[in-house]
């Protein structure tokens, strides 16, 4: 009964937490959640129970500015691998000649340490030497406690995974969002991976990352001797972990162990690229000589997956150029049947591999999708003569037309040559400046992801802000993009017409000036009454605008230097070409923000859930066209607190009451302006 209260409380509160951190909205006053937090505390402390879900032993949510670097304490080396499911019965054939089978998850593995009962740190494998560390989001892995019933000092391995379900359910998001087929993630691995590296663990918490233990690594007070034992006591510290099979049988009988598990491979919600045996004397295995990359087999020996293979015919090789200037050459290829997809595209790396092969255009070849996952070529069977210099190149870079060169690095087998831009304009070198220009707070147009502007920057499409409203210069050729199609077509062509009318703030925003965001644009929209052309002529006049409350000597001289480059002054009127075609397509709507206003001065800090306005980006709008300025945090300065519950127990409610700051509601608020 006591178990059932306790989940209760567990399930309402991180229901809130969730609503409130994901939407903004309080679906519980202050004063409810802190009633049933001390009530969860108090039962907590009376049974024992302690889940690893709880809140209370979860840390608030935090962003980091970076994630630093840790040597492992205990080096995560790789496990040897083979495709020969015969080798097995070889290697565990010695001994007890029992050992453990269990799958290979496909993610992210992660090394967790405790200390006194509590997590002190979660590290990603990274080289096996050294990873980042995660611990900021490590309370938001399901699966990873953030205290256990030991209280030495003790590390797991495991492996993060995001199962199937909740990979479609992020796509399926995305594409109700308006992405595009192209803009999807490619699979759930390396979601998971960008998941766990996320630097805000609010980003983090809304996405489904589980934790399956596979490996106790150290115990304080000593080692279970079997892996079977290890695997058991990490279960009975509150870890999952991942399934697997204790065979006590000869070793001849891990062949049929091992067909039974490959064959529940594809009913196994979460992704997996084999399997890995271990012998279950873990003492013996461990005593055993490894090399300097991989332990012994007997400690841990994977099986991958033997890839499927067909043979098809390379009609081209299509070469994208990089933000890094590299030109990447990707085969396309005659569609082919692998792993229950249609494929006809791969990556071929680099002019070395397209070497190796001696691809040419209508070769036959055979192509596998790496760990069922990633298109490869395998093979070329129709290979000729070595390939001259010039069928292994671009002709010139396919972005901005200009011409290559050719990067060798490393010596022998291990030489890598990539073909290279030389041009430092090269509008795919910038994909970052265009990708922010169409972003929410910017243009905000809707459908032009990062991935959708790097394939048009790729095809010659976007060379200049310009040319995001001409893109219907190439209406047939994106119609026929794969992943796109009319309708996306129609979509894109309508987000962008409707970005032509904008207003000062997001447009100076958009422009990407070194150090000036949303906030130094209002300050000069403010200071030039939403006018951009005297704007952009004081710019070029030199004026010194660290004169503007909020703007240094370092953002004065940034954004000064951003106006030599792209505002050539004459005779009054600039002359640089990317900004004037620019203007050509923008009509701006009036956006001054008044000076001397009913609320010129004050400071305002907003807090809980509205009624009258849609949500605080629109009534912190209102503040600061009426000459006010919002904050995140009560302080001396704070004129009023807005928060429709004004008797709240809330920490900005208490804060405010004692520094005798007024509490105000929507209502009044709005009788105030």
């Amino acid at each position: 009964m006591m178990e059932k209260i306790i989940r209760s409380l567990i399930d309402e509160l991180n229901h809130a937490s969730a609503v409130y951190y994901n939407t903004g909205e309080e679906i519980m006053s202050n004063r409810d959640y802190d009633e049933k937090y001390e009530k969860l505390c108090q039962l907590e402390q009376d049974t024992g129970l302690i889940y690893a879900e709880s809140p209370t032993h979860r840390a608030g949510m935090e962003v980091v500015s970076a994630l630093p670097k840790e040597k492992h304490e205990f080096p995560a080396l790789s496990l040897d691998k083979t495709k020969d499911i015969n080798e097995f019965p070889k290697v565990f054939g010695v001994r007890d000649k029992v050992a453990v089978v269990m799958w290979k998850l496909d993610g992210s593995t992660v090394q967790c340490t405790y200390d006194k009962g509590r997590l002190t740190k979660a590290v990603t494998r990274g080289n096996g030497e050294a990873g980042s560390v995660i611990t900021h989001n490590a309370p938001y892995i399901k699966g990873i406690p953030m205290r256990i019933p030991y209280r030495g000092h003790l590390v797991v391995r495991g492996e993060a995974v995001m199962s199937y379900e909740e990979f479609d359910r992020i796509n399926q998001e995305m594409m109700d969002q308006g992405s595009e087929k192209n803009d999807l993630y490619k699979n759930p691995r390396n979601l998971a991976n960008a998941t766990i590296l996320l630097l805000d663990s609010r980003e983090m918490r809304k996405r489904e990352i589980y934790f399956l233990a596979f490996s106790l690594i150290y115990r304080e007070e000593g080692m279970p001797p079997s892996f079977k034992s290890r695997l058991d006591q990490l279960a009975s510290y509150g870890f999952q972990v991942v399934p697997h099979a204790y065979p006590s049988v000869e070793a001849e009988q891990l062949i049929p162990v091992i067909h039974a598990f490959s064959g529940m491979a594809g009913t196994y919600r979460f992704p997996v690229d084999g399997l890995v045996v271990a012998a279950n004397d873990a003492e013996y295995a461990e005593r055993q000589p490894g090399t300097g990359h991989n332990p012994h087999k007997l400690v841990g020996y994977a099986l991958k997956w033997q890839d499927d293979t067909a043979q098809t015919i390379l009609k081209e090789i299509e070469w994208s150029p990089s933000r890094t200037g590299l030109i990447n050459p990707v085969a396309v290829f005659e569609p082919v049947e692998l792993e229950g997809t249609t494929v006809s595209r791969a990556s071929l790396h680099n002019v070395s591999y397209i070497k190796k092969l001696r691809l040419r255009t209508g070769d036959k070849i055979t192509v596998y999708k790496a760990n069922k996952i990633i298109p490869q070529i395998d093979s070329n069977l129709t290979a000729g003569e070595e390939l001259k210099y010039r069928e292994a190149y671009p002709m010139a870079c396919p972005c901005c037309g200009q011409g290559i060169k050719s990067i060798i690095r490393g010596e022998g087998d291990d030489i890598v040559e990539t073909a290279v831009c030389q041009n430092p304009d090269c509008a795919a070198k910038h994909i970052g400046k265009f990708v922010h220009f169409c972003e929410r707070d910017c243009m905000n147009i809707e459908g032009m992801s990062e991935a959708t502007i790097t394939r048009f920057v790729q095809a010659g499409y976007i060379r200049e802000f310009a040319d995001i409203f001409q893109l219907e210069r190439y209406e047939s050729e994106i119609v026929k993009m794969e992943g796109f199609g009319r309708k996306s077509y129609d979509n894109l062509i309508e987000a962008i017409r409707k970005a032509r009318r904008t207003a000062f703030i997001p447009f100076i925003h958009a422009l990407g000036i070194p150090g000036i965001g949303k906030g130094q644009a209002k300050l000069f929209c403010k200071d030039y009454a939403g006018d951009i052309q005297a704007f952009f002529e004081d710019i070029g006049l030199d004026r010194d605008f660290s004169a503007i409350e909020g703007i240094g000597p370092v953002l004065n001289k940034n954004l000064l230097e951003w106006g030599k480059k792209y505002l050539a002054f004459d005779g009054g009127e600039f002359h640089s070409k990317e900004i004037c075609d620019l203007l050509n397509f923008i009509t701006f709507e009036n956006e001054t923000v008044a000076v001397g206003s009913a609320l010129s001065g004050m400071i305002f800090v907003i807090t809980g859930s509205l009624n009258h306005y849609a949500n605080r980006d629109e009534l912190s709008a209102v503040i600061e066209r009426s000459g006010g300025k919002v904050s995140g945090s009560v302080s001396a300065r704070t004129t009023y607190l807005i928060n429709n519950d004004t008797g709240s127990g809330s920490g900005k409610n208490k804060k405010a009451k004692e520094m005798g700051i007024p509490i105000i509601s929507e209502e009044d608020f709005v009788t105030l302006l």
